[in-house]
């Protein structure tokens, strides 16, 4: 909650024992501005502005996150006063918040069973990058509460660490890196051994960012060859 973040979250699915465990920390009002849980198939379109392709996807997750993040500066430069701002730029080796959305998708145990796999998706779009995680987790193995539980540990094992440097990673702008995590890479949350946990970070080059940041949204178009 020290960190310099203000986050936006928004879940659907699965995976809201996260934030119960973040506000069990005191401090929460600094760093997490806002919780939404769009949990029937219309309430997630009308977060998103319309209906995504499937609930339960990466680019869902991405979505969500690129909503939160929005939502997030907005909220959080509301909640910085002119005075507050000043006091905070002013001392010594402060920085300006970081404005974080985080979305996350799960399809899990529920009262009929799932034809596809357990699995959980979600994102993280941080100001100048992007952070993926997909876990597929093992069928069976788990009852609802269980599947969580473990979704919701392997969340924020992921997530937390993200902030505790002055980056996300060593990427260079425009690159992209990806890993598989194990349990023993995690700790001790709960992962089975045939379960893994596939990342991907991306750095934005400094000029989307800079476009981003100022709510200047780029708009895209490839000439055609004549």
């Amino acid at each position: 909650h020290s960190r310099g973040v203000v986050s936006a979250w928004v879940l659907t699915g699965g995976g809201a024992e996260a934030i119960a465990q973040l506000f069990q920390v005191p401090g929460a009002s600094a760093s997490i501005c806002e919780v939404q849980i769009p949990y029937s198939t219309a309430a997630l379109a009308a977060y998103l502005g319309s209906s995504p392709e499937r609930s339960c996807s990466p680019e869902t997750a991405r979505a969500m996150a690129v909503h939160a993040a929005d939502r997030a500066r907005r909220l959080g430069q509301v909640d910085r006063s002119p005075k507050r701002s000043e006091a905070t730029d002013s001392e010594p080796g402060t920085r300006a918040p970081q404005f974080w959305g985080i979305g996350v998708t799960a399809a899990l145990v529920s009262d009929r069973p799932k034809r596809g796999e357990h699995r959980a998706h979600w994102a993280v779009q941080g100001d100048d990058f992007t952070f993926d995680a997909t876990f597929r987790l093992e069928k069976g193995a788990r009852s609802r509460v269980e599947e969580d539980e473990v979704v919701s540990r392997a969340v924020l094992a992921t997530v937390l660490p993200l902030g505790r440097g002055p980056g996300v990673s060593s990427a260079m702008p425009g690159e992209v890196q990806r890993d598989s995590l194990k349990g023993r890479d995690l700790g001790d949350i709960g992962l089975r051994s045939s379960e893994s946990i596939e990342i991907v970070h991306a750095r934005s080059s400094p000029v989307l960012t800079a476009l981003r940041n100022e709510g200047r949204p780029p708009i895209w178009f490839r000439e055609p060859h004549l």
